[in-house]
């Protein structure tokens, strides 16, 4: 009876632990821009997806006015990103979104700190042109280059919905 107890318990407490990371609605940047006079909000970084190796994707949403852009902090295993540089997600119903990397070359970068040398990676910054990857649950994640791909596997079931609405809700609120 215990150990039936047990396996409930976990089945229940299991995916909200999964999607907990993405619940907690935080952003990290509400401002208006002095210059131009957009208002830019931005989510904190959450968790989206593994590689093979169990290296670990993570994402952001950034409102600009009407315009999201998806920006990424990623497991990229080469030298650099540049513009031939492109993520596509797969939905549960088969539509590819494919989204090209609109910043700059990224090549990352070393922290040297304590004598011990890591790589920094790129950052990845993609312009979302069809909103409708922003509403439908993804089954598979591509990020890849003109050379090579890697495939990532969402952490929980995981639709990009959940962070753009937490854009959106801090969007609708009076700036900071």
């Amino acid at each position: 009876m215990k150990v039936l107890a047990i396996l409930v318990l976990l089945l229940v407490i299991t995916p909200s632990i999964g999607n907990a990371q993405v619940t907690k609605c935080k952003c990290t940047t509400d401002d208006i821009d002095s210059f131009t006079g957009d208002r830019i909000v931005q989510t904190k970084f959450y968790p989206i997806g593994v590689t093979e190796k169990g290296k670990e994707l993570k994402m952001s949403i950034r409102r600009v006015n009407t315009t999201y852009f998806i920006h990424l902090v990623s497991p990229w295993p080469y030298n650099c990103a540049g513009p031939l540089t492109k993520i596509s997600f797969k939905n549960t119903g088969g539509i590819v979104y494919n989204l090209k990397h609109i910043g700059e070359v990224d090549c990352g970068s070393t922290n040297g700190n304590s004598g011990i040398t890591t790589k920094i990676p790129p950052n990845l910054m993609f312009r979302v042109e069809d909103e409708n990857i922003l509403r439908q649950p993804i089954a598979m994640i591509r990020l890849e280059d003109e050379k090579d791909y890697i495939n990532l596997v969402p952490t929980v079931p995981f639709s990009l919905k959940t962070v753009a609405d937490c854009a959106d809700t801090t969007f609708k609120q009076t700036p900071k």
